[in-house]
Formats: structure tokens, C-alpha cells, sequence
């Protein structure tokens, strides 16, 4: 990587992040796949995105996406805001994902005895728009 110019921002690393939802962090969320939005003149569409934490840190996916799997839950869209952060830990750059709602949910990843590793679970969801927080470090 070309170093940037004398005095401007070093550039930001994808470790460090933070998902919110309802003004709270989601806590052990370790991976979120890249959010990409695409277009043919008739609209944008947001591909799913799919949010991967550690298991054992509360049961808030699992709730979340039977409520809205399941019957009779609640399949009100939730707005989440992902946050990526400087190296002093501040805000530097966010994004409002509107409409959020769970397309598929796996609660735990593939174990395996001959490649163990951290146990996460998975929610993919479905995203309605993706909007740039303006205020949030270099959003503005």
C-alpha cells in the first residue's frame, strides 16, 4: 500500500467496528460482510449482509430472527448503524442500514475436532436502503 501524503488521515482498518441497534452496541459481532449496493437504472438494491458474532454473548439473534421467522412474531424492519473507528477508538466513518430484517439465521458455525476454533453464530438479513451517517468522522 502507497503511504498517504504527508499530513493527511492514515487509512482506517476493517478491526475495528462496532454494530449497533436501537442505540446500543451489539456486543461480540466479529465479522459483517461488505455492504454492496447495486443498481440498472430502475433503483438500487442492497445485497444482503450477513453479521457474524461469538456465541455466548446473549441470545438477541436467535430471538430476533425466530420473532421474525417464526409465526406470529414481531416483523417490525429495525434500522442498525455500523461505525468503523480511528486508531483512538473514535468514530470515524458510519452507515444507517434501514428496513433490516433476518433472511437466515445459523446459531452456531461448523464445529470440528481437527480445526477447532472460536464458535460464532450467523444472521443474514435483508437491507432496505444504506445511508452514510453525516457527523460520524470523515462522513461529514
Amino acid at each position: 500500500m502507497t503511504p498517504p501524503p504527508s499530513g493527511e488521515v492514515e487509512p482506517l482498518t476493517s478491526a475495528r467496528f462496532t454494530l449497533s441497534g436501537d442505540g446500543r452496541p451489539i456486543a461480540g459481532v466479529v465479522r459483517i460482510s461488505a455492504l454492496e449496493l447495486s443498481g440498472g437504472g430502475i433503483g438500487v438494491t442492497v445485497a444482503p449482509v450477513t453479521i457474524t458474532r461469538l456465541v455466548g454473548s446473549d441470545d438477541a439473534f436467535h430471538t430476533w430472527s425466530h420473532d421474525v421467522l417464526g409465526r406470529g412474531g414481531d416483523r417490525t424492519p429495525r434500522n442498525l448503524v455500523l461505525t468503523v473507528h480511528d486508531p483512538d477508538g473514535r468514530p470515524a466513518a458510519a452507515w444507517e442500514l434501514r428496513g433490516v430484517m433476518p433472511v437466515t439465521y445459523s446459531p452456531t458455525c461448523q464445529l470440528d475436532t481437527l480445526a477447532p476454533g472460536v464458535v460464532t453464530e450467523t444472521l443474514t438479513v435483508s437491507v432496505t436502503e444504506v445511508h452514510p451517517v453525516l457527523g460520524a468522522g470523515r462522513n461529514t
